[in-house]
């Protein structure tokens, strides 16, 4: 495995534009990515994209934090799957 990836903490939000919600609609996330490649982040909105094809709605714009794990850092939030 490449020595410049590293697991994180990204949480990811989704802004959509919907005609009918003058504010729009807001998708937040918190999950598990690769950095710097985030392919997870990538995928996450690509099946969005894919789910809102023949609606009115639209991703209006997207926002990613990145918090990185260490020894220290607290998971006990997170709902991990081993796979």
């Amino acid at each position: 495995m490449d020595k410049d990836i590293d697991f994180v903490i990204t949480e990811l939000e989704v802004a959509i534009q919907n005609p009918n919600f003058p504010y729009g609609q807001y998708i937040g996330l918190v999950f598990v990515d690769i950095a710097p490649s985030f392919p997870k982040v990538k995928s996450t909105l690509n099946s969005i994209e894919e789910h809102l094809i023949n609606t009115d709605m639209q991703i209006f714009a997207h926002n990613k934090t990145v918090h990185p794990i260490t020894s220290e850092t607290d998971v006990s939030f997170l709902d991990i799957t081993k796979h």
